[in-house]
């Protein structure tokens, strides 16, 4: 966050742990460059609503092989936790195209991923 000011025109991704550290000193930079955080409960979702973000990624949804021994959340209370939140929200996680319907139902703008999108060569 110290080195905002050395770009100018970027937008910026906070990891949870970032979200944590700097989300009481509220949005860090003009509403004209996306901010984005991720995020993996409802205490994170209001910290990230609490700064400013423009969107969140919300993860993990199912299991998945980048973070084995994560908790995943489920469809029920991911759909809970969007429901709960008023901006725009991505899916992470065990999901990808094929559940991108699912996630439109879930009130979800999207998914998001590594895997899903990427070929295994290059993961």
């Amino acid at each position: 966050m110290e080195r905002l000011g050395d770009f100018p025109s970027a937008g910026w991704h906070l990891t949870a742990e970032q979200l944590r550290k700097y989300a009481s000193r509220g949005r860090p930079f003009p509403e004209n460059r996306w901010l984005a955080a991720s995020c993996h409960n409802a205490e994170e979702l209001a910290l990230a609503e609490q700064m400013g973000v423009d969107f969140v990624t919300l993860s993990p949804v199912q299991p998945t092989l980048t973070h084995p021994d994560a908790q995943p959340l489920g469809w029920p209370q991911a759909t809970q936790l969007i429901a709960d939140f008023n901006r725009p929200v991505f899916l992470l996680g065990g999901v990808g195209p094929a559940e991108r319907q699912q996630a439109w139902e879930s009130g979800a703008q999207g998914v998001a991923g590594i895997r899903a999108f990427w070929p295994d060569e290059i993961v």
